[in-house]
């Protein structure tokens, strides 16, 4: 959105980050195009994702320990985002491997996903100390989701509020 391109991991990107409540949020970003409420069953987590389709941006809310909602996630699919001076977006996934490995974000995984479709090839590539998923579909990365990061006692480690 807008020409937010600069990703800060663990923090967020422009003037959106973690920990802000919906109503700071919506003074940057406007109105959603749409809003999706989750309910994983598994272990009865909430969440509220706003769509933008400018930007092709997604933002996800979940309560706090408090009960407040706030942002503890977003998804970017489109843009010159760029995380560490190095732009992202339709890279192959050796290109992405080896700027990792000079970026030392931590060790990360690989799960290739298995679709219906033949023809498309979906791999995931997650570095969870940096709290950083990037979505590859044939080669080529078309999603990077960043989020807080945690703490070894689970606690999210809420950035300091003074991004730009």
């Amino acid at each position: 959105m807008k020409n937010w391109t600069a990703i800060k991991l663990g923090e967020g990107i422009g003037p959106l980050q973690f920990g802000m409540a919906p109503e700071e949020v919506i003074l940057h970003t406007g109105n959603p195009d749409e809003i999706e409420r989750t309910n994983l069953e598994e272990d009865g987590a909430i969440s509220e994702i706003w769509h933008f389709e400018a930007g092709n941006l997604s933002l996800t809310f979940q309560p706090e320990f408090s009960g407040e909602w706030v942002l503890v996630d977003m998804v970017c699919s489109t843009g010159d985002l760029s995380l560490k001076g190095i732009a992202l977006l339709g890279d192959s996934l050796e290109e992405i491997t080896e700027d990792l490995q000079q970026m030392n974000l931590g060790d990360f995984k690989m799960i290739e996903l298995e679709m219906e479709e033949e023809e498309t090839n979906i791999c995931l590539l997650s570095i969870e100390r940096s709290s950083l998923n990037l979505w590859f579909e044939n080669d080529e990365l078309k999603e990077i989701q960043w989020g807080v990061l945690w703490g070894e006692d689970g606690q999210p480690k809420w950035p300091d509020r003074n991004i730009e």
